[in-house]
This record gives C-alpha cells, structure tokens and sequence, in this order.
C-alpha cells in the first residue's frame, strides 16, 4: 500500500503531475476512485463531481457522492485500486463516510487497493486522529484511521502551523505529526515511511522523540 498526500491549493495538478510521471501506471493503478465527501454540495467542484474528465482514460476514474446507492459505494470500492479524498472540511468528510454512508470499514477491509491519497483536508481526515479548526485547535477528534499514530496539518508553512501541530502532539505521545506546504505532495510507503517530495514547498515530520525534520524535493535538513 502506498499513501499520496498533499498540503491543499492545486489538487488536480499533483494528481495530473502523478500521472506525468507515470506513478499510477508503474503502481498497477487502472481505477482511482475519488471521494469528495469533504465537499459542502454546494460547492462541489465540476470535476470532482464528473471525474472521469480529470485523466484521459488513464487511469479510468470513477466517484462517490452522497448521491451514490451505498450498494453501488461499496462496489465502486471494491473496484478501486487506488482511492483520493479530496480537500474541503475534514468533519464534513468524516461524518458523510464514516457516520452517514457507513463506508469506512469497506474502505479498510478492500483487497485490490494499492494506494489511497487526500489533499488538505481529506489528507488531515487520514490520520488516526485530525486537527479540527482552522487557525487554532478547537479539538483533536479521531480520524479515519488509514495511517495509524499519525496526525497532519496542511497549508503548513503559509498559515504558521507548526506550533498548533507541536501543541496537538502534546497528549499523543506515540504519534508522529506531518505539516505539509501548499501545492506539494509526498508519497509514503506502507511503513509510512516518506519516499519522495513532489512539489515547490516542504514537508515537516515531527518524530516520536519530537525532533524536527524538513524535507523537500532534493534535500533533508533539520
């Protein structure tokens, strides 16, 4: 299992930047499921809500909205070899998947997935648990649980984010805590371990030990 994250702004151009490089193609991905839950209706995006325009064909593209028959969600899933959420509101998403269509479970327990991504907001909603706010922590809720001990901030170095993802690692002394830059992107492999930077900006990993690292495209640097 792969992860593909970013910290929010051009969404579509990490996923089209992704398939430039062949990444879906050399990961066996033919189907990328999206899920745009995090969305307020009335602002979904054209694309996000007919995403078969996102990629010529490559790979074929299919979504669930709050539209889709839960029977026909939970095919689309288990079709899907990879899955991305995109950004919006990350209670908005986890209430629509996990309390609402009651899909989560399926999601976790899939056998053909090979990747599963989020921008922003759908990115923060992977964590095991998920800032909640905007420019301050009104709670830490739990999240989706997709990459265990692990809570993320996006938008990181434009708003200032790394004392509020500091403080929100107080309580959680096993967690590793990712901030991650606008228009930027990692790829995680499934030890959770980063693998590459995609992207102007940086990602910032606080460890275990709370020490501080900073990635980008070339270099590591504390």
């Amino acid at each position: 299992m792969y992860y593909f994250i970013n910290g929010g702004g051009r969404e579509f151009d990490h996923l089209h930047e992704l398939n430039n490089r062949n990444w879906f193609i050399e990961n066996g991905i033919k189907t990328l499921l999206v899920i745009p839950l995090a969305i307020k209706e009335e602002h979904w995006q054209e694309r996000w809500n007919n995403p078969t325009q996102l990629f010529d064909g490559s790979p074929d593209v299919t979504s669930i909205t709050t539209y889709t028959d839960r029977e026909e969600a939970i095919n689309r899933i288990n079709s899907a070899d990879a899955i991305y959420f995109p950004g919006g509101s990350q209670e908005t998403l986890i209430r629509r998947l996990v309390d609402e269509m009651h899909l989560l479970e399926t999601i976790k327990s899939a056998t053909n997935l090979k990747a599963i991504g989020g921008g922003s907001a759908g990115m923060m909603a992977m964590g095991e648990s998920v800032l909640v706010g905007a420019s301050t922590i009104k709670r830490v809720d739990p999240g989706l649980n997709l990459i265990p001990e692990t809570i993320f901030d996006s938008h990181f170095t434009k708003h200032s984010r790394l004392k509020r993802l500091k403080k929100s690692l107080v309580d959680l002394t096993n967690y590793l805590g990712y901030g991650i830059d606008e228009n930027t992107g990692a790829i995680l492999n499934d030890q959770y371990e980063i693998m590459k930077i995609i992207g102007p900006g940086t990602l910032t990993k606080i460890g275990k030990n709370r020490e501080i690292s900073v990635y980008d495209q070339n270099t590591l640097f504390n």
